[in-house]
């Protein structure tokens, strides 16, 4: 079955070769937005249509039909949260679907973002903005939401629109036309853009059903007269219209209008407008016909038409005929679709073959308005070029053009005219176009010519018209050395070429489809499959594409699952050369049943032509007889055997012969046949030079074919300079032709390079003499690389670089022609560390030179470059490299040199956490490692020692990470509502995990960058790949499906009937499933065959297996036997080749606890007894099984000689895993505990104390350097080899201690349970107080970020939940999740050690001065800070308490100091006595309590109002409450007695209350819920409200978050005053990408965006306040100041303000139950996002 995201492989799609290509004018638009009165913030108008909770969206703009043209606006803005969930029709909601037509208006049901398209829906006759678009009256099918769910349109702004379009309504306008219905539409689109991003921005696409397709017609018509600007933005971006049975001509007769009125109206009459405007011909349709025909010409056309006949009553008839369902128009694209005139824009389902076939023409028409948009724009040319080229080619590859002008240099004018007179030849060029694509494969024996014969071709090709691309491979450039690199290329020249490749390309890019890492037959199928060949394919031309020297590549097999794909494509033309391999011919073999080849051998009759031609040429300028010429060119011709290379050296050394006739007959009959001795005699030669030139020769030489690229003759001339004895060569190029032509070449970009692959072979060959290539040889470039980084100019490589980024671009690149010029020192960024891993021996000086480089601040130069890049695993490269030059004995050795050693080895471990922690951040902003990245890093870590310091920078005080954790990277992935993950599997390069909602994250195991997200729509069961990599399949409830893991493209469904609890892959390829129910399947990948079945549940019954489910399961990796667990019973194994059960396990023994334990006659311990088995797993080297019991016991079973191996030790095991190499088992448990365990003798090597999250899953990377455990909502990372070494260390530095034996194993433990759940600082600015979720109440220093002191507890079993300070910080409130709050007097002073040191006051500018720390934290510890309790109340609704306290407030009212205290359902007021006798325990609540009791359960926030204290502010997500402390006051007074309580009704009270918005009404299937995240009032003269709200529905997972933005009436001085919304958020990109409201101070809102980010929005400038229209936000504009390591923010991160909050210019967060202040992050100017 195919994939609902992979539509361009179905038949009968259209493609994008059916929507044409308009050009013409540009539409313009009118519109003015009035206003009413002095209003100026539009006012609620109830939408006319019935109400509807499951269609209810908030964020709509509606129509007040009952004043004319005059247009209200809905304030509450809120995004639509719908979801679509596909359930069976029911004639049930089609017989209630006409009470829900929909909304009135424009209202949005997906935003993005990042939005790139508009989606306008607009419906017919009798429809409406919902009911158009349900299937069977279903309101949850509706397909306009499914949309948002293809990657393609993901980045879209999907609308629909409403009109009163009833053709029986009795009320309301009674003249409606299609001109007022139209002017409605144009209206709304430029009012839209007063509160959201306005449309005209991006492409805007509009879906029409019947009559609607003509009010679109009618506003594209009208808008063309229109001279405003903004309507002129919005016309000129409706690029395509999409039209499903529109009547352009009317009907014939009557039928039209009597059949409508008949089938939508009910028997009602119809309006005016049909009698007259949709007859056959009326003059409305001529007329609309005829203007909208010329505005046309530019606009993308598509029409769909009916082919049943609608059902009216009792007969059927065609509603709209084909003739009238079509434009007619030249560039329209048009398509008949299987449904009556009702259903034809009406889908039951994503595999509807109705709904693929309009999704396929949508996402064609999306890719040409694409094209067209990135065409269009006249002299961009070159910029497009530039984007292009930086988002195919790394800027460190050479060019190809350069490589085929070099190539064809070396062909005489006249030569290989053979290949183009062979048939086989002429049938590969002129194929029948249209016809199934060819492959043309040439190999032969080195030196035959085969990369000479590419050049004629492709010279011959573009001189026939024909469209050709190419690419040479070479084995001596490393980065070009790649099939990856290769296709890039060649879509890059086809970019060049193409204006519609480069549209095609651009659509990808700005989908975010991100190249680095992506692996070979994705980028195949994302840039030619998707959307190059295509093209082609329309065009009904040939595409040609030549690759030479196949076999100079890294992975040339892998071409071949590439070359499988042809098979189902046109019109390709692949021409391949390579070398005579019996590996390629094995392949083609298996290739000819499915595509034409060509596989041709070049022969050496084939190159006699060309011989001769050059002995000729070479022998043309020598004045020699006719018989001397042929006699030697018929020698040359015997002796060469076809090999042109041979006759090319053997010519020029004829040449240097000189005239002597004697002379060239005696170099003839000297010159060996065969490349190897012609160039031993070359060496010869070059021995005999003289020592100066020989030592250039040498050294030339030496570094052509050691580089790892080819060198510049510039960077090999800079490089020489090194040399010893240190001298410039001048002329550099003359000597390499002189001294080294017989070996090297230059080519056409003036780099050095091996003539032919066969003198590199011959080089590197040699071990022996001084040309010969060593490890001292790759010292010496290593030691040359170090001193170019070393002198470089340090000034010029840290240069600035702008780091605005928008968002969807590709990650930012420098000018590609300035900053990346081939220097020596660009090469040695890369590639030092590879020559000094080549090295075997110990050099000081060298040495010397990696320890000055590693310090140096130009290596964080090479680090901006490298990231700069993209090649984000030069970094892995880098420390590998390091670790292996550290690992030499001699280096290991040298004396006094220690602390050297030890710094490399930090780098060796810092440069792969840059990868994994900073990899996606590094490649946005390159320039951030020593701004940003190093300050975070752990204080033992080099980069932080090195750079992490500097003056003025950003500073972390706290209980700051000393190293970094053991882990080695963390992966989630970032959204709102993580799911819990269930399973995990790994290939050498991708990691894939799977979670409950049924999504698969797939992150490259290197970098830990996020590659995939998969859906399966079913909590994931199972995963696994298969043994190549190339393949994963997930299993749910009832189905297991197959992705290809390259592309993320869907392969195989199967269905299943019971529940999959185990998935495994054989070697060839078979898929074994293993269900719960006993039984075993296994399939065919190819087509989900059945290949056989093996059910064990009746053979188990016949040994006495009564248990009906297995408990644990295991197969061994040959795929042969089983090993099953049931509880209570025995291990049964079984024979999986012969179906019969083998024997049952009991263990023998137990543990020594145990044996222990029974001696002692404990209960229920015996000897032979045996419990349920907790875990299984096969030894992955043999049949040995590992057997986790749930008692403590570990055993290790042979079943082939029954000999049993158990633990020494208890062991606690849930899930287990073996170690690829079957050296090492690792175990995780309940307790978030890892081990890991010799698989020899069971004995304990390590322990990893993680958290309390349970470990679900284990795997290992197949090459077991890396395990993948998968807990709560997050997979770990870890190296075996970092935990034992740990272990290790951590043995060396224990102490003896006298604990029981099975105790003794190594362990780390990384964090500590109890977190910090909220922060408050102190009003002064000096200390804030932590609450932890057992109850604690910590003081810490905000200027050091230590703690101070623990204060108080509210007990374990509590977690506070709420913190607040009165105004002279004498008195804190703390409230928890048991409804309790205890108020503390404190008390701070210092001792009689005082020192003279001030805690410094906080600056407003965030200028902090500089100060000794040393010297705080001794000032610190001096403190003396006591805490006296002054009352112990609770929040109490009908005598029960009520919850966990949301918000407190104390506050001081005429002398009484009062204290506010918030729960869901109530709020509490004290008056508190301020000074009770000291120390003495309060057990009951002091002062009298009011009670203020709600209706509705709410999260509420307190904050004081900031111009008038007699008034305080309660927050709730839906209105804002204005009180007055007097009217408390006088409610606490007037109760009877300190100790009695009163209780009120908040209606009772004085309050002024603001609605924001009002609650989802309705079933509680669809109710919006609504929480208050975050409030916070800004500290300027402004009195901003801000507030961050959650929304989610109660069908949904997952929130939404919204800021509203709150002007406060500065005159208020009673509660009677006013607010104002300036600013929504609410659909913004910004809005939705925040994961955690962080506060405001001064102008500023600050957030946690989903990545970790601290970032900014400018919430009160002027334009924002009363100047300007309201919620008008123009540029969504935000800045980024800095970024949370993936080690410090996880999911973990509660999402409100509690765990990190932003504080003057300090931003607070915790790790667990530690806090961090990280001081000068938002200092100066962050880095600008344009949303």
């Amino acid at each position: 079955m195919p994939s609902d995201h992979d539509q361009d492989k179905l038949p009968g799609i259209p493609s994008p070769a059916s929507i044409p290509n308009p050009s013409g004018p540009k539409i313009p638009s009118p519109l003015i937005a009035p206003q009413r009165g002095n209003v100026t913030l539009p006012t609620l108008v109830l939408d006319t249509t019935e109400p509807d909770s499951t269609t209810k969206e908030t964020n709509d703009i509606s129509i007040d039909q009952s004043v004319g043209d005059s247009v209200r606006v809905d304030p509450r803005l809120r995004p639509s949260l719908s979801q679509t969930s596909l359930g069976s029709s029911s004639r049930q909601g089609a017989s209630t679907s006409h009470k829900f037509p929909g909304k009135l208006g424009l209202t949005v049901i997906h935003e993005s973002t990042s939005r790139k398209l508009d989606i306008i829906f607009v419906h017919g006759l009798g429809g409406g903005s919902r009911k158009t678009w349900c299937y069977d009256g279903n309101p949850e099918i509706f397909w306009p939401e499914w949309l948002g769910d293809i990657p393609e349109l993901s980045r879209a702004r999907i609308s629909i629109f409403g009109y009163n379009a009833d053709i029986i309504a009795n009320t309301g306008i009674t003249q409606a036309n299609v001109e007022w219905f139209a002017k409605e539409l144009l209206n709304l689109l430029t009012i839209h853009g007063q509160r959201y991003e306005a449309f005209g921005r991006v492409p805007i696409i509009f879906i029409c059903h019947s009559m609607g397709g003509l009010v679109v017609k009618r506003a594209c018509v009208k808008a063309s007269g229109d001279g405003d600007k903004r309507i002129r933005e919005i016309s000129a971006k409706i690029n395509g219209i999409i039209f499903f049975g529109t009547p352009h001509r009317g009907s014939s007769q009557a039928k039209m209008r009597n059949s409508l009125v008949s089938l939508l109206g009910r028997g009602g009459s119809g309006r005016a407008y049909l009698k007259d405007q949709l007859n056959v011909n009326s003059a409305l349709l001529q007329m609309l016909n005829d203007d909208f025909r010329h505005l046309a010409t530019r606009i993308n056309l598509f029409s769909f038409w009916e082919q049943k006949k609608t059902r009216i009553g009792s007969f059927e008839q065609m509603i709209v005929e084909q003739y009238s369902a079509i434009l007619g128009y030249a560039q329209e694209g048009s398509a008949p679709l299987f449904a009556d005139h009702d259903l034809i824009c009406k889908f039951s389902s994503p595999v509807d073959p109705n709904y693929v076939v309009v999704t396929s023409t949508i996402l064609a028409m999306v890719e040409k308005i694409f094209a067209e948009e990135y065409t269009a724009t006249p002299g961009d040319r070159k910029r497009y070029v530039q984007e292009i080229h930086q988002f195919l080619l790394s800027p460190d590859v050479t060019s190809t053009e350069a490589d085929f002008y070099t190539v064809q240099s070396k062909r005489l004018e006249g030569s290989c005219q053979w290949v183009t007179q062979q048939a086989w030849f002429t049938r590969w060029e002129q194929g029948e176009v249209d016809s199934n694509s060819e492959i043309l494969w040439l190999n032969g024996h080195p030196g035959t010519g085969k990369s000479v014969i590419s050049t004629y071709l492709i010279d011959q090709l573009k001189r026939s018209g024909h469209s050709c691309y190419y690419y040479f491979f070479k084995s001596s450039d490393v980065p070009k050395r790649t099939l990856e690199r290769c296709l890039l290329n060649m879509a890059y020249q086809i970019a060049l070429a193409e204006p519609e490749v480069r549209g095609k390309l651009r659509y990808l890019r700005e989908s975010q489809f991100n190249l680095v890492g992506a692996e070979l037959l994705l980028l195949w199928q994302k840039i030619f499959v998707s959307s190059i060949l295509p093209i082609y394919e329309q065009k009904r031309l040939p595409l040609f594409l030549i690759i030479d020297a196949l076999d100079e590549t890294e992975n040339s097999m892998a071409i071949f699952p590439l070359l499988h794909t042809l098979k189902h494509i046109p019109n390709v033309r692949l021409c391949v050369t390579s070398r005579q391999s019996i590996e390629f011919t094995q392949q083609l073999n298996l290739l000819e049943n499915k595509i034409k080849i060509n596989n041709y051998t070049i022969s050496q009759r084939d190159n006699i032509d060309d011989i001769t031609y050059l002995v000729k040429s070479t022998l043309s300028s020598l004045p020699l007889l006719e018989e001397v010429r042929v006699r030697i060119v018929n020698s040359v011709i015997q002796k060469a055997e076809g090999n042109l290379l041979w006759v090319s050296l053997v010519s020029k050394q004829m040449l240097k012969a000189g005239f002597n006739q004697e002379s060239l007959l005696q170099v003839l009959q000297q010159v060996p046949p065969g490349m190897d001795q012609i160039y031993v005699d070359i060496l010869a030669k070059m021995r005999t030079f003289p020592p100066k030139q020989k030592d250039i020769a040498r050294w030339i030489i030496l570094w052509t074919l050691s580089s790892f690229q080819p060198l510049p003759v510039s960077t090999l001339q800079e490089a020489l300079e090194f040399k010893p004895p240190a001298e410039k060569v001048e002329a550099l190029e003359y000597w390499v032709a002189e001294l080294c032509g017989s070996f090297l070449v230059i080519d056409r970009e003036k780099s050095v390079q091996p003539i032919h692959s066969t003198a590199r072979e011959f080089l590197l060959a040699d071990k022996t003499s001084e040309f010969a290539i060593t490890p001292a040889t790759h010292l010496h470039i290593a030691s040359v690389c170090l001193k170019s980084i070393l002198k470089a100019n340090h000034s010029r490589h840290a240069r600035k670089k702008s780091l605005v980024m928008v968002s969807g671009s590709s990650y930012p690149v420098p000018d590609i022609l300035g900053i990346h010029s081939q220097t020596l020192w660009r090469y040695a960024v890369f590639w030092w560390s590879s020559h000094l891993a080549l090295t075997s021996s110990h050099d000081l000086a060298t040495f010397n030179l990696v320890t000055r480089v590693l310090k140096s601040a130009t290596f964080m130069d090479c680090i901006q470059d490298i990231a700069e890049s993209g090649d984000i695993h030069a970094f892995v490269r880098m420390a590998k490299n390091l670790k292996k030059y550290v690992s030499i004995p001699e280096i290991g050795e040298m004396a006094g040199r220690r602390e050297d050693i030890k710094y490399i080895s930090l780098w060796t471990v810092d440069l792969i956490r840059l990868a994994t922690e900073f990899g996606e951040n590094l490649l946005r902003f390159p320039s951030l490692t020593e701004a940003i990245i190093a300050p975070f890093c752990p204080r033992s870590s080099a980069i932080y020692q090195g750079f992490g310091t500097r003056e003025g920078g950003i500073t972390l005080l706290g209980d700051v990470p000393k190293s970094w954790d053991t882990r080695l990277a963390f992966l989630n992935t970032p959204q709102a509502s993580p799911s819990a993950a269930t399973t995990v599997c790994a290939t050498s390069k991708l990691v894939a995990v799977g979670y409950q909602n049924g999504s698969i994250s797939v992150w490259n195991s290197t970098t830990a960058l996020l590659v995939h997200q998969l859906s399966l729509t079913e909590p994931i069961s199972c995963l696994n790949f298969n043994q190549t990599g190339s393949c994963i399949a997930a299993g749910g409830r009832s189905r297991i499906t197959l992705w290809n893991a390259s592309t993320a493209s869907e392969q195989l469904t199967i269905s299943l009937a019971d529940v999959p609890i185990l998935l495994a892959f054989s070697s060839d390829d078979l898929l074994f499933i293993i269900f719960r129910n006993n039984k075993l399947k296994v399939y065919s990948v190819e087509d989900g065959t059945l290949i056989s079945e093996f059910d064990w549940a009746e053979e188990k019954m016949s040994i006495n297996i009564v248990a009906e489910f297995p408990l644990c399961i295991s197969l061994n990796a040959q795929r042969t036997r089983l090993a099953v667990a049931y509880r209570g019973l025995p291990i049964s194994l079984w024979d999986l080749e012969y179906r019969v059960y083998l024997k049952r396990f009991r263990p023998a023994c137990r543990t020594s606890s145990h044996r222990r334990a029974h001696e002692l006659g404990q209960k229920g311990v015996a000897a032979h007894t045996h419990d349920s088995a907790s875990a299984l797993e096969f030894h992955s080297q043999t049949d040995e099984i590992f057997i986790s019991y749930s008692d403590g016991t570990f055993i290790k079973w042979d079943p082939d000689t029954s000999e049993q191996t158990v633990s020494p030790m208890h062991a606690d095991i849930h899930v287990m895993k073996c170690s690829p190499d079957g050296t090492m088992v690792m175990t995780g448990n309940s307790h978030g505990q890892l081990k890991l365990w010799s698989t020899i003798t069971l004995e304990l090597l390590f322990t990893l104390e993680e958290d309390d999250e349970a470990v679900r899953r284990l795997c290992f990377s197949p090459d077991g350097s890396r395990i993948f455990d998968v807990r709560g909502v997050y997979c770990n990372v870890w190296e075996p080899e970092i935990l034992l070494r740990g272990a290790r260390i951590y043995r060396e530095t224990m102490t003896p201690s006298p604990i029981p034996s099975d105790e003794h194993s190594s362990s780390i433990t990384l964090t500590n349970p109890t977190s910090v759940t909220c922060l408050c600082p102190s009003p002064n600015g000096k200390f804030f107080i932590g609450g932890t979720d057992n109850g604690r109440v910590i003081l810490y220093s905000l200027a050091s970020g230590n703690k101070l002191k623990a204060l108080y507890s509210h007990g374990a079993s509590a977690e506070i939940t709420s913190i607040a300070w009165s105004e002279d910080g004498s008195l804190i409130a703390t409230g928890d999740n048991t409804s309790k709050v205890f108020v503390y007097q404190l008390s701070i002073s210092t001792g009689p050690t005082n020192m003279a040191v001030e805690v410094p006051e906080p600056s407003e500018d965030g200028s902090d001065s500089d100060y000794e720390y040393s010297n705080l934290q001794a000032f610190e510890l001096s403190l003396i800070i006591t805490a006296t309790q002054l009352l112990k109340g609770a929040v109490k609704v009908a005598g029960r308490l009520d919850g966990f306290i949301t918000s407190l407030l104390i506050a001081e009212y005429e002398g009484n100091v009062l204290l506010m205290a918030s729960s869901k359902n109530a709020d509490a007021v004290w008056r508190l006595n301020k000074n009770p006798t000291a120390a003495k325990k309060v057990t009951k609540p002091v002062g009298s309590c009011l009670t203020i009791c709600y209706g509705v359960a709410r999260s509420r926030h307190l904050l004081k109002h900031p111009d008038n204290k007699d008034l305080i502010l309660t927050v709730d997500p839906e209105s804002v409450r204005i009180r007055s402390w007097p009217s408390l006051q006088k409610a606490i007074s007037g109760s009877h007695g300190d100790q009695n309580n009163v209780s009120v009704n908040c209606e009772t009270l004085e309050d002024n209350v603001f609605a924001l918005h009002s609650s989802a009404e309705g079933n509680s299937h669809d109710q919006e819920v609504f929480e208050l995240e975050g409030s916070s009032l800004s500290e300027t003269s402004g009195n901003v409200l801000v507030m961050c709200i959650s929304k989610s529905r109660v069908s949904q997972v997952g929130r939404q978050r919204e800021i509203w933005v709150w002007k406060l009436d500065g005159n208020i001085t009673t509660n009677s005053g006013n607010i104002h919304l300036i600013m929504c958020l609410g659909i913004s990109s910004i809005a939705t990408s925040i994961k955690a409201f962080l506060g405001v101070f001064r102008q500023k809102l600050y957030f946690l965006d989903m990545r970790g980010w601290v970032c900014s929005k400018d919430i009160t400038s002027e334009e924002h306040i009363g100047n300007k229209p309201p919620l008008k936000d123009e540029l969504h504009e935000c800045e980024m100041w800095f970024f949370l390591p993936r080690g410090h923010f996880s999911t973990e991160m509660s999402s409100t303000i509690s765990r990190i909050m932003v504080w003057k210019r300090d931003v607070i967060f915790t790790r667990k139950d530690n806090v961090i202040v990280v001081k000068r992050g938002l200092r100066g100017q962050g880095r600008r996002v344009i949303n």
